[in-house]
């Protein structure tokens, strides 16, 4: 089966450096004896917020996928939102119920997410 543009990114982001450094074995600061329990805490504090993203956003693409669409990929920063579905163009009426999935479920406004068709 041809790996396509999603499947490439999503085979990318699972092999990144972010994912390894997620489990408490392989992050640097807990196996640093010389970093300070503050650093270790505020470590902890960013890797669970990572967490809590990754998670949101999974939740965000089985919904979308749940709209009919075969697969979805959603990306987030703190100002915007990427949705990327499989679909080679979409209709207005497509891109409101994904639009309205992403509003009901997150703090982004409008003018903030991104629906991007791609094959």
């Amino acid at each position: 089966m041809k790996c396509n543009y999603l499947c490439q990114f999503r085979d990318k982001a699972q092999t990144s450096a972010v994912i390894p450094l997620l489990t408490e074995e392989r992050s640097p600061l807990t196996k640093d004896e010389s970093s300070s329990a503050d650093d270790k805490a505020k470590a902890q504090e960013k890797k669970l917020a990572l967490i809590d993203e990754m998670e949101n956003e999974l939740a965000l693409e089985y919904l979308i996928k749940g709209l009919g669409f075969s697969d979805a990929i959603v990306t987030t920063s703190s100002s915007y939102i990427n949705v990327i579905v499989k679909s080679s163009e979409l209709n207005s009426s497509e891109v409101a119920k994904i639009v309205s999935v992403v509003t009901e479920n997150t703090d982004f406004t409008l003018s903030a997410i991104k629906v991007i068709p791609v094959v």
